[in-house]
């Protein structure tokens, strides 16, 4: 048995990244044309984004130089990286999760046993993703035709 949930002519939200520190952009307009769920019931969640479109502009005004704009550039990537080797650090040395990445059993986790149990079942399509970046200097825009993920069992060799 299977479920399925279809969505189209979504918005994405102009201040969706508003909270995410030291990106030098912020989203004029988006859409997503069409979102679609398929949840299989013990085999797998399916989500199939189809055409995403956004428009991102520069949160960097006019009046700062080349040499502050890289600087500012630089210093948000530091930082970007910075927070992600604490991150790393604080998972790796956790005594709560075992060599495998799974809480380990009679630890009260929260939820990342059901979180885990969706993220291995969880396969993602996007076809079509087209963007443009205004900046002071210039446009930039990209079109990607399609990105997959799925989860597979590893592996032994």
């Amino acid at each position: 048995m299977s479920r399925k949930l279809v969505a189209e002519d979504l918005a994405i939200k102009t201040d969706c990244l508003d909270d995410i520190d030291n990106i030098p952009f912020r989203v004029r307009s988006g859409t997503v044309k069409k979102l679609t769920v398929l949840w299989r019931k013990e085999q797998s969640v399916s989500l199939q984004i189809d055409t995403v479109s956004v428009i991102l502009e520069s949160r960097i005004t006019n009046a700062l130089t080349p040499e502050q704009k890289r600087r500012i550039e630089r210093q948000a990537k530091q930082q970007l990286l910075e927070q992600w080797e604490s991150r790393l650090d604080e998972n790796l040395s956790s005594d709560k999760i075992d060599a495998a990445g799974a809480a380990k059993e009679g630890e009260e986790g929260g939820n990342s046993a059901a979180y885990r149990a969706l993220v291995d079942k969880l396969e993602v399509t996007i076809s079509r993703i087209d963007f443009v970046y205004y900046d002071p200097s210039g446009t930039l825009g990209a079109h990607i035709d399609t990105i997959a993920l799925e989860n597979h069992k590893p592996s032994e060799s």
